[in-house]
């Protein structure tokens, strides 16, 4: 059947292909008119630039810097060389915005062409004054003279003459400045500057001489993704997909960059405590900082990952915890490529403490890398042991488990002690060393283990509507994970129901089977990678618990310490035990009171070490405060959010420019908009631009539908035991 044929099959076909023919044609005009436009923004952009570099040039040749000799060196103007460095950024700034819109130019001359095609397809005529071609093709006939593939030899001569002369001119005028400048500014000027142009040439070859594979990769990805309403609620993740193994490598554990947080904080602190730091000293410790959360602790991380891959891939939350990716036919591969990047992470960590002698790099380093892999060796050995049963269920904690969750905090110990050893010489403070070293030892435990907690949710499901069945403890590989399941709640509240049955709702999680049958293949299918189990009031003997107590009554003698280091023996014991009786006041209550009673601790911390005698209390107070907080912000997590924790941030703004949308229309307005009209006392969630889901708030029923009745998964969520 002929394309014509196709077209004229039928009244009802010929509706529906008119008004597709409307689109096309409509979206063939919008596309050419903003060619038009683009085409002579790009020629002014070009002429611009080559204008101000000729300009510049002229400008800076004046410069003392340039006038060493010759007739009017004496008249030359004295330029500061950080501006003359910057002077490349003008023309820098515009070659770039050039790209982009060479970018944007690719793709629209690809999608130009294939709305011809389809403009072909339903009206196949040709002109009449140049038989053979056909119309809507003007786009498709220029790309065979201008294409890089298969276009003119002589035009993508001159177009590549174009590209080559811009590109010799901005390197030669950055090269002509670099000269000039001084030798310590020379060189990161240079490496700046040769980074841009490798940048824009890459850029400008992908989207000219590579469009078509540029076009098709941007078309793949848009299609994966697929369109978001700009009025719907923003799109939340029910699943995270395989990590690549390029971005894994470029950064092995991006959702434990809370944990680099912890030597910028003890280094505040110790600066605090001493009062002066000099810029030397500040260099030196943002240098080790960088080094050692950048390269040495991601070697061992990937050193960790390719000891646990397999175990890693068969995790229930394997896809959240983005580990070294699969598949497991490729380990041979992933763990020689892995092997290489730790082995050239830890060689420039190295080459980067040599290079630099005068912050005095060399020794900490050494240091810090054999503590880190020594710790790393103490722990696989300890996950080797594990892998074998070690306690039945119910039973006492493993001694083996104990150990681990201690190993895992003694990182917390190296990069604490570290922050605070680059601002404080605690060689001659044995006090403040050994307070420091229990605080961050019990602190590391208590975070470890709360981290656990809500990863052991990955492990449980819910049977019926509130019951939870958790694996045995036995499970090999695991029990330093589901032994922290025996302080957790055995089963949901009502009002965890509630909780989980909206957010599953709000963050487009998809319910899964129906509850009470065989455990879902992944946590979020019941919903429990949602729970926020940590938000009531706990076990005293829960480890988090122990482990906080002790950290808050150590942080309080740490804090002392460095507020007042003539402190007596006398005032660092009450401070110990205010300290630890405060923390433990604190973690023992529900969440909902948590965040009050830290404030009301922090401030009668204030008044004891203000009582013993301290004359910067607010500052003896700030470890204990740091400790206790984490543990408050653990108490409102799930598995989830603690992975994600943008997620919450993209909510709370996404409402907030709805919420704007609609004062700034008016109610009336808005319900014409989305199509619409907010009922009383009902929950309005938008979710397209011309539709409105009114789901309403959960309530108890008092009796459940009958055992012939057809029971949806809806029905079953508003059954809340309240």
């Amino acid at each position: 059947m002929s394309s014509r044929s196709r077209v004229e099959a039928g009244p009802g076909d010929s509706g529906e292909s008119g008004k597709r023919l409307q689109v096309l044609l409509l979206d063939y005009e919008m596309a050419r008119e903003d060619e038009r436009v683009l085409t002579n923004v790009q020629a002014a952009m070009l002429s611009v630039g080559v204008a101000l570099l000729a300009g510049l040039a002229a400008l800076i040749s004046s410069s003392c810097q340039f006038q060493t000799r010759g007739p009017g060196a004496e008249d030359c103007t004295q330029v500061p060389a950080v501006l003359l460095a910057a002077t490349p950024l003008a023309p820098l700034s515009l070659f770039s915005y050039v790209v982009i819109l060479g970018a944007v130019a690719t793709v629209r001359s690809y999608y130009t062409r294939a709305l011809e095609a389809e403009i072909q397809r339903a009206v196949p005529i040709e002109l009449s004054a140049l038989p053979g071609l056909p119309a809507a093709s003007f786009v498709e006939l220029t790309t065979e003279m201008a294409s890089f593939r298969r276009g003119r030899p002589g035009y993508r001569a001159i177009a590549v003459l174009v590209l080559l002369c811009n590109g010799i001119l901005f390197s030669g005028f950055s090269l002509y400045i670099v000269l000039a400048l001084p030798r310590e500014l020379a060189v990161p000027t240079a490496t700046f500057y040769g980074a841009c142009i490798l940048l824009l040439a890459t850029e400008a070859s992908a989207e000219s001489f590579r469009g078509r594979t540029f076009f098709r990769r941007l078309v793949h990805r848009y299609v994966d993704r697929g369109p978001v309403s700009i009025l719907a609620e923003y799109p939340r993740r029910s699943a995270a997909g395989e990590r690549s193994l390029g971005g894994y490598l470029l950064w092995p554990r991006p959702q434990d960059a809370i944990k680099a947080a912890f030597v910028p904080i003890t280094f505040g602190l110790g600066a605090l405590s001493s009062g002066e730091t000099s810029g030397t000293e500040l260099a030196r410790a943002v240098g080790v900082w960088l080094i050692l959360e950048l390269l040495i602790y991601q070697a061992r991380y990937q050193w960790n990952d390719i000891r646990g891959f397999f175990s890693d891939l068969e995790h229930t939350a394997g896809e959240d915890r983005r580990r070294l990716p699969g598949p497991a036919t490729a380990a041979a591969a992933r763990f020689r490529i892995s092997g290489i990047v730790i082995l050239v992470r830890l060689l420039v960590a190295a080459i980067i403490a040599v290079a630099l002698p005068g912050l005095d790099l060399v020794v900490p380093l050494v240091v810090l890398t054999l503590l880190v892999f020594v710790l790393g060796v103490g722990y696989e050995s300890l996950r080797a042991v594990e892998n074998q049963p070690l306690a039945r269920a119910g039973g006492p904690v493993a001694p083996t488990v104990v150990a681990l969750w201690i190993v895992v905090g003694g990182g917390y110990v190296i990069r604490g002690l570290t922050g605070l050893a680059l601002a404080v010489d605690l060689t001659g403070r044995p006090a403040l060393l050994v307070a420091t070293l229990v605080t961050l030892a019990a602190f590391g435990t208590a975070f470890v283990t709360l981290t656990w907690s809500l990863e052991a949710t990955n492990f449980a499901w819910r049977e019926g509507l509130c019951s939870l069945v958790w694996p045995k403890t036995e499970l090999l590989g695991r029990q330093h994970v589901l032994t922290l399941a025996r302080w957790l709640p055995a089963s949901l509240t009502g009002a965890d129901v509630e909780d989980l049955d909206h957010t599953i709702q709000d963050q487009d999680v998809t319910p899964g089977p129906e509850l009470g049958a065989a455990r879902p293949a992944r946590a979020d299918a019941g919903g429990l990678a949602l729970w926020r189990p940590l938000r009531r009031r706990p076990s005293w003997s829960a480890p988090y618990v122990l482990a906080t107590t002790v950290a808050g009554g150590a942080g309080a003698v740490v804090g002392l310490e460095l507020a007042d280091p003539a402190t007596g023996a006398g005032a660092t014991g009450l401070a110990a035990l205010l300290g630890a009786v405060l923390a433990g006041l604190t973690v023992l209550v529900a969440s909902p009171l948590r965040l009050a009673v830290a404030g009301a601790g922090f401030a009668a911390l204030i008044s004891g070490c203000w009582a013993l005698g301290s004359d910067r209390p607010w500052l003896a107070a700030v470890p204990w405060i740091v400790v206790v907080g984490v543990h408050v912000g653990f108490g409102e997590q799930s598995w989830r959010s603690l992975k994600y924790p943008w997620d919450a941030l993209s909510g709370a703004m996404a409402a907030w420019r709805l919420g704007l949308l609609r004062a700034a229309v008016g109610p009336a307005a808005w319900d014409q908009l989305t199509g619409t009209r907010a009922a009383p006392s009902v929950r309005p969630t938008v979710v397209s631009p011309v539709q409105v889901t009114v789901v309403p708030p959960v309530r108890a029923v008092e009796e459940p539908p009958g055992p012939g009745a057809a029971e949806s998964p809806t029905e079953r969520a508003v059954q809340s035991p309240r």
